[in-house]
């Protein structure tokens, strides 16, 4: 099926979507109908709220300091899937605040974006690529040279054929 990516408000919204073979759930919004969720204050999706400052979801801190990042974005045409995975907490690479995740992903191509959980599990695993499949540096295991990957009880699997 094609991808894309919706504003769902809770699980039992999520378990009425019909013909969906699989389903993911992340926040927040990053890009949506090619505008950055952050700068519209009057954008009506509801996930939006965990931009606004003032909030307590961890005094915005999740939201308004760096940390490894990951995301997930789709082209206006859902035939291009992007994959950003932005390394944080090493003296090389220092993450990046949820606002800037935002802008690249718009620079990049997309049309929809989603934040999904990040910090140390923060990883990317690319077949015959890297050090053991591994892409990027993720910053458990303190080891920039020989990265490890946690495990972690969600993650994105995109099978290609491509070469």
């Amino acid at each position: 099926g094609v991808p894309d990516i919706i504003e769902i408000k809770d699980n039992y919204e999520a378990a009425g979507l019909k013909n969906i073979d699989n389903i993911g759930v992340g926040g927040p919004m990053l890009v949506y109908n090619g505008r950055i969720c952050e700068d519209q204050e009057d954008f009506k999706y509801e996930i939006l709220p965990v931009w606004k400052k003032n909030e307590n979801w961890k005094g915005g801190e999740f939201i308004y300091t760096t940390h490894p990042r990951t995301a997930f974005g789709i082209s206006k045409d859902q035939k291009t899937v992007y994959q950003v995975v932005v390394d944080g907490r090493w003296s090389k690479a220092v993450g990046m605040q949820t606002r800037i995740l935002a802008k690249l992903m718009r620079g990049l191509g997309c049309y929809k974006a989603l934040n999904f959980d990040g910090g140390g599990g923060t990883a990317m695993w690319i077949y015959q690529k890297g050090i053991n499949g591994i892409v990027n540096h993720p910053c458990d295991d303190l080891n920039w040279e020989n990265p490890t990957l946690r495990p972690c009880g969600t993650g994105v699997y995109i099978k290609s054929d491509l070469k």
